[in-house]
């Protein structure tokens, strides 16, 4: 594994030395990958369970290279379906999380089925906390049971060969059925009952997010990131994953990604200043869900925008500055404009 104590070209200015050895001695095995190998998992089952993508309401596991590291950065990605107590509940949980606010973070079990909790606190309903969690985990896993038993219904979008190569994975052996409609029902016998619960992220109404795990080596991840204490971080800029709501445990970072997400902060918060007009502007002439901070794509900087301007329909999407200010002063939020 190459780690910066052994290929230096990188210049330091925000990290101390000290904090670079800690890092150091990390990366050599200490990391949430390490920890999964040590739990008897392969680097072959690890690949196995990533999801490029996190789909809506659920959660999956996510793998990111680092400069300055041979191995990849672990984390939980929760895939939102944008509503806008959801891109203000995400942020909040974000910022607690760097805060250390550990009142936020909890874990338990119920019916057998262990989750991960995360609290936005917005405070959108005056319920109990208690209470509140209680029918947030309920739901979440009610959904978890009530998809895993609606997944059979995409094996018919399987391939003979998956079909077959699935059942292999399980452990079937001998000779397999030779027609589609054999395997399918020998797959939702074999395979399907072997996983009743789904991956399911529950995020009632952007207060409470509910991680519920159904695959192995998922359940590990939040299970370690459970015990990081007040290491584990949210998104945002200092993560090299590529989606906001990702969990990971901030101590898996290299010095250089370190490095890097402190130079871009410094880059954003200039860059941000520059927006604050069109924020201020864009708030009294509609509804301003969200406005991030800059997003480097196709070497650009791009802004996620989520508004609903007066006298129009919602628009969503990537704009630059200058696209933004042109849209304000034009009043011309036509949503085929946005970047995709």
């Amino acid at each position: 594994m190459t780690t910066h104590s052994e290929n230096m070209p990188t210049p330091f200015r925000h990290i101390s030395k000290s904090q670079r050895t800690l890092r150091d001695l990390r990366q050599g095995a200490g990391t949430v990958y390490h920890q999964l190998l040590a739990l008897g998992f392969t680097p072959e089952d690890i690949a196995a369970e990533h999801d490029q993508y996190a789909h809506n309401r659920r959660i999956s596991l996510s793998l990111a290279g680092q400069e300055g590291s041979d191995l990849p950065l672990v984390g939980v990605s929760y895939g939102g379906d944008f509503r806008a107590e959801e891109e203000w509940g995400i942020p909040e949980i974000a910022k607690a999380l760097r805060a250390e606010e550990q009142d936020r973070v909890f874990s338990g079990e119920r019916d057998g089925v262990w989750f991960l909790g995360l609290r936005a606190d917005r405070g959108i309903r005056r319920w109990q906390p208690d209470e509140r969690d209680y029918r947030v985990i309920e739901t979440a896993l009610r959904r978890s049971r009530e998809e895993a038993r609606d997944e059979h219904w995409r094996d018919r979008f399987l391939k003979v060969a998956e079909l077959r190569q699935g059942l292999r994975d399980a452990g079937v052996t001998g000779p397999l059925p030779r027609t589609k409609v054999e395997l399918q029902a020998l797959f939702a016998e074999r395979v399907r009952e072997q996983h009743p619960l789904s991956n399911i992220g529950e995020f009632h109404n952007g207060d409470v997010l509910i991680m519920v795990p159904a695959r192995p080596v998922i359940t590990a991840v939040l299970r370690i990131l459970a015990g990081s204490g007040k290491h584990l971080r949210m998104g945002g800029s200092a993560s090299p994953f590529d989606r906001g709501a990702t969990i990971y445990d901030e101590r898996d970072l290299t010095n250089e990604t370190v490095e890097a997400s402190l130079t871009h902060a410094a880059y954003a918060r200039k860059q941000n200043r520059k927006a604050e007009p069109i924020r201020k502007a864009l708030a009294a002439k509609g509804y301003l869900f969200a406005l991030s901070s800059p997003n480097r794509r196709d070497g650009v900087d791009r802004f996620w925008l989520n508004y609903s301007p007066h006298g129009h329909k919602q628009v969503s999407g990537w704009f630059t500055l200058v696209e933004l200010q042109e849209r304000v002063a034009s009043g011309d939020w036509s949503r085929s404009r946005a970047a995709a």
